[in-house]
């Protein structure tokens, strides 16, 4: 049995009466298609930020493996040179200060802020440059580290340094 259908097709907001369906089939096969090619895209573009991701993670992996932390128990600010000198609680190497001034890393230090409650709160802020050290009396490792701030620094940042604190490579920074 055959029959015969006249339909009334919309394409492109326009109301049109059609014998047969080739304009409509077309715009099946070309949206068919635009959504083939978009997958395909989006399937592409999934896979680089993949990729991407995994060398961001490889990235931070090596800064907190690089990230050293430093404990000290006093502080000395020299105006003249423009440095704060840290006595550290624990000595290091020479080689382990090599690594850290050459080139200089930048770091945070342990500050305190008064909150309105009269507390004290502890953070680090960036301050300076880690550019020298000072050996101890044998001359074999380093019990002091010199930060210079450079006179960029405001007196509050450097009074709110902490007599006794930590200091940390802000790789990050670099």
């Amino acid at each position: 049995m055959e029959i015969k259908v006249y339909p009334i097709v919309e394409i492109d907001s326009n109301l049109r009466r059609k014998s047969d369906l080739t304009d409509l089939i077309y715009k099946i096969w070309e949206k068919e298609e635009e959504v083939k090619n978009e997958r395909e895209n989006n399937q592409v573009l999934a896979a680089t930020f993949e990729q991407w991701q995994s060398v961001i993670d490889i990235e931070k992996e090596i800064i907190k493996d690089q990230k050293l932390t430093f404990q000290y128990r006093q502080k000395f600010y020299d105006q003249q040179r423009q440095i704060v000198i840290l006595s550290l609680t624990e000595t290091i190497s020479v080689e382990d200060l090599e690594k850290i001034t050459a080139p200089p890393l930048p770091v945070t230090i342990s500050t305190t802020k008064q909150s309105s409650s009269t507390r004290k709160k502890s953070k680090q802020l960036p301050i300076g440059d880690i550019v020298d050290g000072e050996k101890s009396s044998n001359g074999e490792l380093i019990e002091k580290l010199h930060i210079s701030i450079g006179d960029f620094c405001p007196d509050e940042i450097i009074q709110s340094i902490s007599d006794a604190g930590k200091i940390e490579t802000n790789l990050q920074d670099q």
